[in-house]
């Protein structure tokens, strides 16, 4: 009896450990115009860890998940095609030097500069422009919590380009209630929003990095922190052009 109880709390603890460095991680880019219809990257990934038990020892932190090619207009995204499915090791690394340490600013990258060139090749293809950033804006975000016995409103808005309840998304530990980014493009015919939510805020490095990479689309795309069973997800918005 006291070994089976010795080995269920090994297990126990190797459950544990591998899902303390659960992340979900959602982008969105937006690359081009093709037919009246912006054509973006999506990346559906998620981060876990294999040892360690996430804050000081290290981990061998993993990230896995699809990326495909999108398009939307002003009312609806819709799937075009899956680039890859994909899994790999990121890093041997702590939580405090990931952001020194991670490779997956590489292997994003490959796919979406792969992703730029074969639409190059359509003709009616129009690569997309970047065209401002604003990064942490807490002054335009306003939360609004309410819970009762059978219910639990977690209410985010920022500005008028979103209002969400983020009480409806499967949390672990943290609400990505953070604005770390408004990304705003221009195409041929539409100015793209794209807004990063986290739940952790940017530090002055990160703002460094990213201002000088969104500067030419080739580059705009970057790595980030991992967060402890954290959420980050871009939520876009598309409007005609006012001619």
């Amino acid at each position: 009896m006291r070994k089976t109880i010795f080995i269920l709390l090994i297990l126990i603890q190797s459950i544990d450990i591998f899902a303390c460095c659960a992340e979900k991680d959602y982008r969105l880019f937006p690359l081009g115009e093709i037919n009246n219809e912006v054509i973006f990257i999506e990346f559906n990934l998620f981060r876990n860890c294999n040892k360690g038990e996430g804050g000081g020892l290290e981990n061998e932190f993993w990230l896995k998940g699809t990326i495909n090619l999108m398009k939307g207009n002003e009312d609806s995204l819709f799937f075009v095609e899956n680039i890859d499915s994909i899994r790999f090791k990121e890093c041997v690394c702590t939580y405090k030097n990931f952001y020194e340490k991670t490779k997956n600013e590489i292997f994003l990258k490959k796919y979406y500069l792969e992703a730029i060139k074969k639409l190059k090749q359509e003709k009616s293809f129009q690569i997309i422009t970047s065209k401002e950033i604003t990064f942490n804006d807490t002054l335009n975000t306003h939360i609004t919590e309410n819970s009762t016995d059978t219910s639990f409103l977690y209410l985010l808005e920022y500005k008028e380009l979103l209002k969400l309840d983020l009480g409806k998304f499967d949390i672990i530990s943290c609400y990505p209630d953070k604005v770390t980014e408004e990304r705003v493009y221009v195409s041929r015919n539409y100015e793209i929003t794209i807004l990063r939510l986290r739940c952790s805020l940017k530090s002055e490095e990160e703002i460094r990095n990213i201002k000088n990479q969104f500067e030419n689309i080739e580059t705009a795309i970057w790595k980030e922190p991992a967060q402890w069973h954290g959420i980050a997800k871009d939520f876009y918005i598309i409007k005609k052009k006012k001619r």
